[in-house]
């Protein structure tokens, strides 16, 4: 047996692209830290190859055009499609194989590593979306089959994973014993944070950000950065509505908030803009929608302090917040999920959050509600404590030195807590203690069969008249004459990848007289085609017409 990294190279793959977010399109911060994990991935990671099965040309194209065939350190760079991951899994030594979300492909590929590998790796994934109703039946399926105690679901934060062992403990108490085997989850939850760049976070430009949302130099800004949405991350109003009593009290008058962030496609900027006109602070709001990522830096440059006000569930982590103290801002956040741990007392101050619970008919209707609708819901149920924010802002616009000190500390603790220099090897490390025990529970026997798998070939066996035997007789038509003299056929773009027709040319040529299904596969099989798609050829050639039954 080949052990990764023992006997062979340290293979990383992945059946995700971690592609960013497509300009123009609605930005997700999950889009955006996946690419930022791999990029980081291959500048301070050890790898020496990097496999990527992709679903689509499209995606394959897209990939080599972002990625290129080599990583910064010299390893290699290879994306394959989707349909070569079996022949892969049987032949390659892979150490690990990472996955950008824990609710698309996780379960599957345990299962499908369990059945087809010839070597044993872990399964890890991060988590995204947490707050989806939809996890619920990834999770389900995860207890039914698949993960082994050597494969991981990475949380982001401690917050995070508590949510994760609540969902399984809950599937676990609704089954109970109606089903046998019982639900597992013997996969870990390790508690790793996603990273940021702290270098390039500390080198904007202030007066370059000022610049860009026109905001003068001798102003006092306040710096909201975040997806401009009613069902994502937090309501902002309360932010307005704390940012009004601040212009209401001595030297108000010299404060701007500039709020930056994607529109989302939703009219939810317009209304920030009415909200700012009924308050009477429009003159000193800034909005700047929808900017470069390149000019990240230098928007927090351009701030004194920091607000993040999170009341919605579907945020976990907070990658703003660490972007913000690795520019050394001054961060005041809500007291709420990951924000707790991204921001200890020394670096910046959490604000209380309250909540009086939330209902059973949220819940109930959830799996047949829009998640949009679901979200905003969910955010409406917890409230920031304004007073304290208000108080907790007027007391740094009041103390230069206090912000000083806290964005010093903040910046320290994000270098030390969450640059990739230091957090991709922790990466590596879990990944390697996996890999190591994958190699120990390799040998434990057949897992468990993964109950999910739609076996097409059975439960659908019985609508075709029949199946072609091995003696039925086949011979090339006069279309089929014709064919195997140009070897040209109008194919759907879809069949590239499944159908050669060089491989059909040699099977339509074979039945100039007639000859058996069985002779034209082993011909096929002759020439290295796998049984399967040696069948698929010739019947792909007998539903067009190229052969026809004696």
């Amino acid at each position: 047996m080949l052990i990764p990294g023992a006997d062979g190279p340290r293979l990383f793959a992945s059946l995700d692209s971690f592609l960013p977010p497509v300009p123009g399109h609605t930005l997700a911060g999950r889009g955006v830290a996946n690419h930022q994990f791999l990029l980081a991935l291959m500048r301070y990671g050890s790898f020496e190859a990097y496999h990527f099965f992709l679903p689509t040309p499209e995606e394959l194209r897209a990939f080599r055009t972002t990625y290129g065939a080599q990583a910064p350190g010299g390893a290699s760079i290879s994306s394959l499609p989707r349909r070569q991951l079996i022949e892969r899994l049987e032949d390659t030594p892979y150490t690990v194989f990472h996955l950008a979300n824990q609710s698309d492909w996780f379960q599957g590929l345990c299962s499908l590593r369990n059945e087809r590998a010839g070597h044993p790796f872990p399964v890890t994934a991060l988590i995204h979306d947490i707050s989806d109703q939809a996890n619920m039946n990834a999770y389900l399926a995860m207890g039914l089959a698949g993960p082994r105690p050597y494969d991981a679901i990475i949380c982001t934060s401690d917050s995070g994973r508590n949510v994760l062992r609540a969902c399984f403990n809950d599937l676990l108490a609704a089954t109970g014993q109606r089903i046998q085997p019982p639900l597992s989850f013997p996969m870990r939850l390790p508690a790793l944070p996603l990273g940021i760049d702290a270098a390039a976070m500390a080198q904007g430009d202030r007066a370059r950000g000022r610049a860009l949302a026109r905001i003068p130099i001798d102003r006092t800004v306040l710096l909201y950065v975040g997806r401009f949405s009613a069902h994502d991350k937090m309501d902002v109003f309360p932010l307005l509505q704390a940012f009004s009593r601040l212009r209401n009290k001595p030297g108000g008058e010299s404060l701007t908030l500039m709020m930056a962030g994607s529109r989302q496609g939703t009219p939810y900027v317009d209304m920030i803009q009415m909200w700012a006109q009924a308050l009477g602070i429009s003159d000193d709001v800034a909005l700047l929608t929808d900017f470069d990522e390149e000019s990240k830096p230098d928007i927090y440059a351009a701030a004194d302090i920091f607000i993040s006000p999170c009341d919605n569930p579907q945020e976990t982590f907070g990658l703003t917040v660490v972007e913000a103290m690795a520019a050394g801002c001054p961060v005041v956040v809500s007291d709420y999920d990951g924000y707790r741990e991204a921001v200890p007392e020394q670096a910046g101050i959490r604000i209380p959050t309250y909540s009086v619970g939330i209902s059973a008919d949220l819940s109930d209707m959830a799996p047949l509600s829009h998640r949009r609708s679901t979200h905003l819901r969910l955010g409406q149920g917890t409230a920031i404590d304004l007073r304290a924010l208000t108080d907790a802002l007027a007391d740094l616009i009041a103390n230069p030195g206090r912000r000083d000190e806290l964005g010093r500390a903040a910046a320290r603790h994000a270098e030390r807590q969450y640059d990739w220099a230091n957090v991709i090897p922790q990466y590596e490390v879990l990944w390697d203690e996996l890999s190591a025990e994958a190699v120990a529970y390799w040998q434990e026997g057949p897992s468990r069969h993964n109950p999910l798998r739609l076996d097409y070939n059975r439960v659908f066996e019985h609508y075709p008249t029949r199946a072609l035997r091995d003696d039925e007789q086949l011979v090339c038509t006069p279309l089929g004459q014709a064919f195997v003299k140009t070897g040209r056929y109008p194919v759907y773009p879809e069949m590239a990848p499944v159908l050669e027709l060089g491989h059909a040319v040699v099977v339509v040529r074979e039945a100039a007289n007639p000859v058996s299904f069985k002779r034209l596969v082993d011909v096929l099989g002759a020439q290295s085609v796998e049984v399967a798609r040696a069948r698929r050829t010739v019947l792909w050639a007998l539903k067009h017409g190229l052969l026809e039954l004696c």
